[in-house]
C-alpha cells in the first residue's frame, strides 16, 4: 500500500543480497562438505564393487570369505583379480566416513566453529581406533 512518500526500505536486491546471515552460510559450507565427500565417495565405492562384481561373474570367480593384508589386495587388483578389487571397494566405504569426518573438521575449522570441530575430531578419532582395532 503506497503513502505517496518516498520509501526508506533499501531495494529488494540489497536486501535480498544481505538475507544469509554468516552462521547459515557457514552451516551451507558445512553440509556441502559432508555431502559432497560422502556422496560422491560412496558412489565411486559402489562404482567400485559394481566394477569387483562384474569381474567376478565373467572371471566365474568365487567371492573371498575375509579381506587378505593390503600387499595381497594390491597384488589381487594388480592381477586383474575380481576379488582383489571388490576388497578395495569395501575399503574405501571404511574409509569415506573417515575422509568425510576430516573434510567436516576442516569445514568447521574454517568458520571458526571450534566446539563442532573438537567433536569431529573425537568422532575421527573414535573413527581411527576402531579401525585400528578392527584390523590388528
Amino acid at each position: 500500500m503506497s503513502t505517496g512518500r518516498p520509501s526508506t526500505d533499501p531495494p529488494t536486491s540489497a536486501v535480498a543480497a544481505n538475507s544469509v546471515e554468516p552462521s547459515v552460510a557457514d552451516a551451507r559450507l558445512v553440509t556441502q562438505t559432508a555431502t559432497a565427500v560422502l556422496g560422491g565417495g560412496f558412489q565411486l565405492g559402489i562404482a567400485i564393487l559394481t566394477l569387483g562384481l562384474i569381474l567376478s561373474i565373467v572371471q566365474r570367480e568365487p567371492l573371498a570369505q575375509s579381506i587378505p593384508s593390503l600387499g595381497e589386495v594390491g597384488r589381487a587388483v594388480a592381477d586383474g583379480n575380481a576379488a582383489g578389487v571388490i576388497d578395495v571397494a569395501i575399503l574405501w566405504m571404511i574409509a569415506v566416513p573417515v575422509m568425510a569426518a576430516l573434510a567436516i573438521a576442516v569445514a568447521f575449522f574454517r568458520v571458526r566453529e571450534w566446539l563442532f570441530m573438537t567433536f569431529t575430531l573425537l568422532v575421527l578419532a573414535v573413527l581411527g581406533v576402531s579401525i585400528g582395532i578392527a584390523i590388528a
